[in-house]
């Protein structure tokens, strides 16, 4: 009894944690970054004010939250079945693709929150390493002979998620005036391009 009532604990508990991101995250896209405050997502959300810092004690924190939700996805689909059976390229193409969709659905989010961060000169998740599982797919790359056995995979991740980050940031600021999917897997071929091993 005692284990059910803390596992129906937690759920609440991250149910409201989503429930709080998911309210902040609307505000940012309608109202900007800056000028959404922590009593309007508490007022917004319906609880008080003290709710809201108990989870986020910092308004960038849903910030962060909102990156590891995007990341936690990205890991879940790489360890999917199909995506064991497909080549290096073919599967951080899908990552790279998927990121892009991200930004493409929730674009006045990431807008916002891009512009928000600017102006308080901390840049674009400027102390952003790469996600897991883009050093992952590299590291699987690696393991099928899809790539050489001497490259890093941290700093290969690292390379396609800076490509990725400098691309974002101009399609967000450009509005959106050429294709970011399109973009990023045309820079990702000229990236593996020079990752493969001759043939």
């Amino acid at each position: 009894m005692a284990a059910k009532e803390v596992g129906r604990r937690e759920r609440r508990k991250q149910e409201t944690r989503n429930r709080l991101l998911d309210t902040a995250l609307a505000l940012f896209a309608t109202q900007g970054f800056e000028a959404t405050t922590i009593d309007r997502i508490a007022e917004q959300a319906d609880v008080a004010r003290q709710t809201v810092l108990n989870y986020f004690p910092r308004k960038e924190e849903f910030v962060r939250a909102w990156v590891d939700r995007r990341r936690e996805r990205l890991t879940i689909l790489l360890q999917e079945e199909a995506f064991r059976d497909i080549s290096a390229h073919e599967r951080l193409a899908a990552l790279v693709g998927l990121m892009a969709g991200y930004d493409e659905q929730e674009s006045r989010v990431a807008r916002a929150i891009s512009e928000g961060w600017i102006r308080h000169d901390s840049g674009f998740f400027a102390d952003a390493v790469a996600p897991p599982a883009l050093v992952e797919a590299v590291q699987l790359g690696k393991q099928r002979g899809d790539f050489a056995s001497t490259i890093d995979a941290d700093l290969a991740a690292e390379v396609i998620y800076d490509c990725y980050l400098q691309t974002l940031n101009r399609w967000l600021h450009s509005n959106a005036q050429f294709s970011l999917d399109r973009t990023l897997r045309g820079k990702l071929d000229i990236v593996l391009n020079g990752l493969q091993r001759p043939t």
